[in-house]
């Protein structure tokens, strides 16, 4: 049977009205039947029609239904089922018999992944010369973007990086408008970077635009070189472009890296890109010691693909998008849903650790933006009007500005200001908390 806390279950509702609801169903009196098995929760929910809703959910992947009119994902009704469940189990009558409402429901799910087992194992014969055509007229369109691109760069090189603030984001936002045109959206992304950095804070933005404008150098000069480079290598360029290779086919890919392993969800942030939220959900292995992200790209008015909070363990194989860097990734098997950390667990060492991981990151792959730890023991201190998180050896590294003053304070609150394990995410020369493990469990900031 899976285990949720409420802490976590609160994290799944898509926004403050959805979880006060959520939690304002969380009473037994407000529902007729609660039923569950090993693979679904369900049960019916008084409303303010003649007829109950039906409102399930799958156990292993957190996916539900429900016979509401809501357009939120989850909805309320899902999300008071689980609050009850993680509240008061007991209430919950198991029944291996399911009422044809939740076989159908179940069965369909479980039909669908078989489906996708198959098909991965008996891809259909694509049309190969249409893809291929296809992909040259891409190829042709992409080159000439990153020539322009190169100009362009130079241009702005040549007038000197200092001019940089009088050109406005609209000068980026044009550039980037244009890469888009030419079906380069990668390029689009990193040039929208420059329109993020903050020019009014003295010269603290120089070493910024410079380390983005050196990066992109970069990307354009090895796709001007990509059949002299490996073959990992060159999938990595073609992501940076924008040209990643879908789901489908990285789960019908025998020689796709595989990892099975207990895996940590040690955080989640979310952000809008033109107008579609991107969900970024940060994984530990707690018995390879590899980390992972996976990727929800969620349009207006569509469910969320992973129903995962932080704190969760989720027992599933993964599959790496090819890069030299093997970092983000997709679920191929069934997962299997619960709270209980193994009793070892791999993690970073230290700072020097976590230094030399980065190293080699950055040997294999140049462009690093972030990388994920979870190291074994860190202590927030406050030194000369600055925060840190030290190691046992007392190694210092910064917190990043984008970890909040109500952050900091929350950190504290939870650790108590003792060394706990912790999940950071590295971004330049400083570090973000993710959360730590206390003797309560997992417990995100």
């Amino acid at each position: 049977m899976a285990t949720f806390t409420e802490e976590q279950i609160a994290q799944l509702a898509p926004d403050a009205s959805s979880l006060k609801a959520g939690r304002d169903l969380a009473n037994e009196k407000k529902w007729p039947a609660l039923h569950h098995n090993h693979r679904v929760i369900w049960g019916l929910a008084q409303g303010s029609g003649s007829q109950p809703y039906r409102t399930q959910v799958d156990q292993g992947s957190l996916g539900y239904s429900c016979s509401c009119p809501s357009r939120k994902f989850p909805c309320k009704h899902a999300l008071g089922l689980l609050f009850i469940f993680a509240r008061r189990p007991d209430l919950f009558q198991q029944s291996n018999a399911e009422p044809e409402w939740v076989e159908k429901w179940m069965n369909t799910r479980e039909e669908k992944v078989e489906k996708a087992k198959v098909e991965r194992l008996h891809p259909a014969i694509k049309d190969v010369k249409s893809k291929a055509k296809r992909e040259a007229v891409r190829l042709e369109l992409v080159k000439a973007g990153a020539a322009e691109l190169e100009l362009l760069l130079r241009d702005v090189l040549r007038s000197g990086l200092l001019n940089l603030p009088t050109r406005g984001n609209g000068f980026f936002e044009q550039a980037a408008a244009r890469m888009v045109d030419q079906q380069a959206n990668g390029l689009a992304q990193m040039l929208r970077q420059f329109t993020k950095i903050n020019y009014s804070t003295g010269n603290a933005w120089h070493s910024e635009a410079m380390e983005q404008m050196v990066q992109l150098w970069q990307v354009l000069q090895a796709f001007k070189r990509i059949d002299e480079l490996p073959e990992l290598l060159q999938e990595d360029v073609r992501s940076l472009l924008g040209w990643s290779p879908k789901q489908e086919e990285i789960l019908a890919d025998e020689q796709a890296l595989s990892v099975a392993d207990q895996w940590l969800v040690v955080g989640k942030h979310s952000s809008v890109e033109n107008n579609i939220t991107v969900a970024r959900l940060y994984l530990w292995g707690c018995k390879t010691g590899r980390s992972a992200l996976l990727l929800d790209f969620i349009a207006p008015g569509t469910a969320p693909k992973y129903l995962f909070a932080p704190g969760m363990v989720l027992e599933v194989t993964l599959a790496f998008f090819p890069s030299q860097r093997p970092f983000r990734a997709i679920l191929k098997s069934e997962t299997k849903t619960h709270n209980e950390l193994p009793e070892t667990r791999q993690e970073i060492a230290d700072w020097p650790a976590a230094q030399a991981a980065l190293a080699k990151d950055l040997s294999q792959y140049p462009w690093v933006e972030s990388s994920l730890y979870f190291v074994q023991s860190l202590q927030l201190i406050h030194v000369e009007e600055r925060w840190y998180l030290a190691d046992t050896n007392q190694a210092l590294m910064p917190l990043h500005p984008e970890f909040s003053e109500q952050q900091r304070w929350l950190l504290l609150a939870i650790t108590g200001g003792h060394a706990c394990p912790t999940a950071v995410l590295r971004k330049r020369d400083a570090v973000v908390p993710l959360g730590v493990l206390v003797k309560e469990g997992y417990k995100s900031i």
